[in-house]
């Protein structure tokens, strides 16, 4: 429709606009209340920044591997002085042990040579003694209350290898003991010479340092043969022939001694 001054009008007509006293401010829509932002939440680390050490980490697993590397440096160090101290102390066990044998061995020597020492002398004692009554001796006139020389009386005795004042000293005091003795210097003869001077003897002795091993083999097969007792000496001396006449005495008194108890 149209208005009466010819323009358009609205339909349906537009309400009268309300006119607001001037002094009374304009309504305004309520504000809204500012909306708080929150952060955003924190991301977890990757795992590459996981792993990569922050840089004091490093610093201090920097010194504990300088520390360990020193740690192990002294260590073989010290295990490196010990094996040499090891060595060393082994070679001087080594040595004192060889030492101490070395001087085990000087000391059985001469403990060896001191028994021999005093074997000699022993016998040079007895030797003496016995010279001493050999020279002084006549026939029937020694003491037989001695075994030693108790023991001669009636024996018949060879002697090998002795020496020549022995020889007559021996000679001397067996002969006053009332028994006799051969001597002969242990040259090698024939078996057959063996056997005829030891046929009649009750003992042989043999001075092994002063008779051929081939004499002292011919000796010992005769005796064998003969049956007769042979005695080895070490030294050609009067002492030990005396000695061996003994032990012949003492071992004829002990088998008869064993008969008597058998037949007792």
């Amino acid at each position: 429709m149209c208005s009466k001054a010819g323009r358009a009008t609205r339909w349906p007509p537009r309400a009268p606009r309300r006119r607001l006293p001037m002094d009374t401010p304009p309504k305004l829509p309520p504000r809204r209340a500012a909306r708080r932002v929150e952060p955003p939440p924190a991301m977890p680390p990757s795992r590459s920044s996981r792993m990569s050490p922050s840089p004091d980490r490093c610093s201090e697993a920097g010194d504990g591997a300088a520390a360990a590397q020193a740690e192990l440096a002294r260590l073989r160090r010290a295990l490196a002085e010990r094996d040499a101290n090891a060595v060393l102390l082994a070679g001087r066990a080594a040595a004192a042990e060889q030492a101490l044998e070395v001087e085990q061995a000087r000391v059985r020597m001469l403990r060896e040579q001191l028994d021999d020492a005093l074997h000699v002398l022993n016998a040079a004692k007895r030797e003496a003694a016995l010279l001493e009554q050999a020279f002084a001796a006549v026939p029937g006139g020694v003491d037989l209350a001695r075994p030693s020389l108790r023991a001669m009386r009636g024996r018949r005795i060879v002697h090998v290898g002795g020496r020549e004042g022995s020889n007559a000293a021996l000679a001397r005091l067996v002969d006053a003991a009332g028994g006799s003795v051969a001597v002969h210097d242990g040259a090698d003869t024939s078996a057959g010479s063996w056997m005829s001077r030891v046929a009649e003897a009750d003992l042989v002795v043999v001075a092994t340092d002063a008779v051929a091993c081939e004499a002292l083999a011919g000796i010992a097969a005769a005796c064998a043969k003969q049956g007769v007792p042979l005695r080895r000496i070490k030294a050609a001396n009067l002492a030990e022939v005396v000695d061996a006449i003994a032990g012949l005495a003492r071992s004829a008194e002990r088998a008869a001694a064993a008969i008597a108890t058998r037949h007792g």
